[in-house]
Parts: structure tokens; C-alpha cells; sequence
């Protein structure tokens, strides 16, 4: 639109309009519709703001702010501003170096010269290259998402129900009251109609807890100098692991007994084996909490080793670790899952009522399906990609109308050249291939730079994000592809258009 405003610059100026004045002018223009675009985005953003807060499904830390303060406003203006200053550099410099004279008899349209093409060209290069850019951006982002959603926790979360009990200390002081309490619940909950199973576990996989103990092998004892490494910590009672599916790769499960009583048993899982005992079998090794330098140290015995579950979430890596018996260290605060033969919402209340035949002032915590925690476990990656996936259509769109608006502008100031071609003769349909042929020229350089970008942009991608490959052939093509179909639009609907124009009318466009 600014390479267009030439003969208006033109006649300002012979009516003595200086340069000065004319910069000032376009300068202001340009920055109140920064301005306007920056307010506008800022009644988006605060509705955007209270969108994306309602889509996530557990409490956020009061450390994290969502609210727009003055810091973000600033920043927006001087957005706003900046944005508006470095796209009114075209038309200033366009009206500096404007020829009156040339201007006057000319027409506004042609008296840029070559500079006014250069620049046209370079808008639709860059813009293709961009919206390539981001969009392939966005489209690793949601693959690598999908991915993440396949990856196997370790555990099966289908048709289980979980719950967190905390027993009052006032209550229950002593180890025997609470193993008492925690062994009739899950008796009670195996004996429900539609139950197949029960287990208890300190702490549930993807619940937002990542209890780790440090511990030593007593057949690789760690120097005194050096620290000891760290393993997920778990207290199990009752049939926990087969509730949950982990399965049991070697040796045997808690006897229950064991459960109760407590005992001189582990088990592992398959990270802490294959760490320490890669090419042999770790039962009968014996390995303790801390250094075990001290006399009274309790070394457990390894019984078992486990599959490995992803405790901390499905984009993080496996750490190793163990399960103790729970009449070790008999704590007050448990999760127990029930594994029922059909949808686990219509045993709701029964387990409830379980519960409270046992003591009904027990209060019962975050009872629900365990597929729940899994999804909500991910909610950081789920709102992140629905944020991306926002403003990846928002670039669709703006991408979409930017290509168009600029190429078609660049046919229509054609007008006149196509109707010379016409008037002497050349075809319609040879003048719109001509010009399509010219104008897809430049969107194949645009996506050829936007290719070479997209594979840095996933580069870092990759590296920042789980599930997410620096290179996808399927998001590249596809974009590319959509691009290029948007581009062949925005050249042959005008093109077309002009082409249909008498060649008397067109030969009179300004």
C-alpha cells in the first residue's frame, strides 16, 4: 500500500510539503496502527488469559502469575511501537527518494521503478518463508505430543481406581492400629462386586510426587568422597503391583506376611538390575537405605525386579528404583487402587462405603480413575500444544491473507501490462499461466529458505521437548504443500480476474 501512495506523495510535495512533514506523517500513521493492533491484542490476551486458565485441570502454584501487569503493558506498547517504526520505514524511505516530476506524469503505481518490485518480491519471499517456519514449528510440537501420549507408562491405568487416605495421628499413633486399618481397606475393596484386585503404594506413578532415598550395594560399595545415587522409594502392601499390571520380570512378590510384618526384602526395578547386574541376575543381592557403614545398618535382600514405570511422567526417563515391604515403615499416608472389571465410575461410591464401614470419619481423597492422573500428568505439554495450536492457526490465517493480499495486489498492478498482452493478441489463459508461472517462481525460493529455517527451528525443537524429532517429513510436506496451494490461489483468482477485464479498461488502470 505504501509503494502504491507515490503520486499522493508526489502531489504533497509539489504542494510544498517537505520531507520532513512527509515522514512525520507516514511515521504517525504507521504507529497509531501499531498502537491500535497492540490494544487489540491486549483484550485478546486478557480473554486468552482466562481461556487457557479454565483448561487446566489441577490447582496452579500461587507463584505462578497469570495476571497482566505493568511490566507486560510496557512491553506491549514499546511491541507496539517498535512494530509500527520498522513498517513505516517503507513508505518514508519510498517518499524520500520519490521523483516528483517522475511521479506526477507516471502515476503513483509505476514511479517506484525497479525498488518497488524488489520489495514486493521480497514480502512474499519472506512471508513464505516464515508461515513455513512457524508452521512447521507447530506441527512437530502436536506430532511430538501424539507420541508422547503413546509412550507406555509401565503400568496399565485402564479400569483402575485410585485414592489417597491420610489417617489422622491422633487416631492412629501406633505402626500395628494403622497396618490393621490399611490391610482390612483392601480387603474390603477385593471383596466388592466388580473388584478384581487391590493394592496400596506410598506414592502413586505420575501423581506428582517423586520420593527418592539414596541407597548402597552391598556388592559395590560407594567410596566415602563420592555421593550416592538416588532411587525412586516406594512402601507397597497388599497386591499393588499385579493391580497395576507392572509385571514382575524375575523372582517373586511380597508374601503377605512381608506386607504386614515387614522384612528383609526388596524388590527392584529392571533400571536399578540391568545398572548394577547387566549380564547376571540380581536375587539374593542385598542392597540399604544411605551408606550402611554404621553397625546397625538393614540390608534387604533382592526378591525380585519389577518392569520399570515412569513415576515422574511420560516425557522424563526412567530412574532407578525399589518397592519395600510397608510394615517396614508403616506411614500414615497411602494411595490405594482398586482394579475393577468395568468403567471404575460406577464403583465410586461403593468403595466409599467400604472405606467408611471401617471408620466413617475417614476423609477420602482424589478418588477417581487412574487414566485421570495419567492425562492430567501431561496438562503442561496439553496446554502448551493448545497454545501452540492457537497461534499456529492464528499464523495460518494471517499467513493465508498475507500471500494472498500481497501477490494479489502484485497481479493487479499488472492491470495494464496484461491488458496490452491481451489487446495484441496473447490468449487469456497464456497471460494467467504467465503471470502464475512468475509469481509461484518466488514462492518456490520463499519455501525453499522456509525449509532450511523449519530444520533449525526443529532442531531446537528437539532438543527442548520430548517426543519431538528435528526432522518430520510428514509436517514439512504437508505445510509445504498447503502453501503452495494458498499461493497458487492468491496468483491465478486475480490474475483470472484481471484477464476477463476489457482491454480498453485495462489499458486506462492507474
Amino acid at each position: 500500500r505504501a509503494i502504491g501512495r507515490g503520486r499522493e506523495i508526489a502531489v504533497r510535495g509539489t504542494l510544498g510539503a517537505g520531507g520532513a512533514r512527509l515522514v512525520r506523517q507516514l511515521m504517525t500513521e504507521s504507529v497509531i496502527l501499531g498502537l491500535l493492533g497492540g490494544l487489540l491484542g491486549l483484550g485478546i490476551g486478557k480473554l486468552g488469559i482466562v481461556v487457557v486458565l479454565s483448561l487446566v485441570p489441577v490447582d496452579i502454584p500461587f507463584w505462578i502469575d497469570f495476571s497482566i501487569d505493568y511490566v507486560v503493558v510496557l512491553v506491549l506498547i514499546g511491541v507496539s511501537v517498535i512494530t509500527g517504526v520498522i513498517f513505516g520505514l517503507a513508505p518514508v524511505s519510498q517518499a524520500l527518494r520519490t521523483n516528483l516530476v517522475e511521479a506526477l506524469k507516471e502515476g503513483g503505481t509505476r514511479a517506484a521503478g525497479g525498488s518497488r518490485h524488489f520489495l514486493r518480491n521480497s514480502l512474499v519471499v519472506g512471508e513464505v518463508a516464515l508461515a513455513l517456519m512457524l508452521l512447521v514449528g507447530a506441527g512437530l510440537l502436536i506430532q511430538g505430543f501424539f507420541r508422547l501420549r503413546q509412550v507406555e507408562p509401565g503400568f496399565d491405568a485402564q479400569n483402575v481406581l485410585a485414592m489417597y487416605i491420610s489417617l489422622p495421628n491422633t487416631r492412629y499413633p501406633e505402626d500395628v492400629q494403622r497396618r490393621q486399618f490399611f490391610t482390612s481397606a483392601l480387603e474390603k475393596l477385593e471383596a466388592l462386586p466388580g473388584a478384581v484386585s487391590a493394592g496400596a503404594v506410598l506414592t502413586l506413578p505420575m501423581g506428582g510426587s517423586n520420593w527418592g532415598n539414596s541407597y548402597s550395594m552391598e556388592e559395590f560399595p560407594v567410596d566415602p568422597e563420592e555421593p550416592l545415587p538416588v532411587g525412586n522409594y516406594r512402601l507397597l502392601i497388599g497386591d499393588y503391583l499385579n493391580t497395576m499390571r507392572i509385571p514382575l520380570l524375575s523372582g517373586r512378590y511380597f508374601r503377605p506376611e512381608e506386607d504386614v510384618e515387614g522384612g528383609d526384602v526388596v524388590i527392584i526395578n529392571q533400571a536399578l538390575a540391568e545398572m548394577f547386574w547387566p549380564d547376571s541376575s540380581p536375587l539374593g543381592k542385598r542392597l540399604t537405605l544411605g551408606r550402611g557403614t554404621s553397625e546397625d545398618a538393614q540390608w534387604f535382600e533382592i526378591i525380585g525386579v519389577a518392569g520399570d514405570v515412569r513415576h515422574r511422567g511420560l516425557s522424563r526417563e526412567i530412574r532407578p528404583g525399589f518397592y519395600f515391604p510397608y510394615g517396614i515403615l508403616t506411614y500414615r499416608r497411602m494411595s490405594l487402587v482398586v482394579r475393577t472389571a468395568s468403567d471404575p465410575y460406577t464403583m465410586l461410591q461403593a468403595v466409599r462405603d467400604a472405606i467408611w464401614s471401617i471408620d466413617s470419619t475417614i476423609p477420602i481423597h482424589n478418588l477417581r480413575p487412574m487414566a485421570d492422573i495419567v492425562e492430567e500428568s501431561m496438562w503442561s505439554e496439553q496446554i502448551f500444544v493448545r497454545l501452540l495450536s492457537g497461534v499456529a492457526a492464528l499464523a495460518l490465517v494471517l499467513a493465508m491473507l498475507g500471500v494472498y493480499g500481497v501477490m494479489s495486489y502484485a497481479v493487479t498492478e499488472r492491470t495494464r501490462e496484461i491488458g496490452i498482452r491481451i489487446a495484441i493478441g496473447a490468449r487469456p489463459s497464456r497471460v494467467v499461466g504467465f503471470v502464475v508461472r512468475q509469481g509461484m517462481l518466488l514462492v518456490l525460493i520463499g519455501l525453499v529458505i522456509g525449509m532450511v529455517g523449519a530444520l533449525g527451528v526443529g532442531m531446537v525443537l528437539a532438543s527442548l521437548f520430548y517426543g519431538v524429532e528435528a526432522f518430520e517429513p510428514l509436517p514439512l510436506a504437508g505445510m509445504t504443500i498447503f502453501l503452495m496451494l494458498v499461493a497458487l490461489l492468491a496468483n491465478y483468482i486475480p490474475a483470472l480476474r484481471v484477464s476477463k477485464q476489457d482491454p480498453v479498461s485495462a489499458l486506462r488502470f492507474e
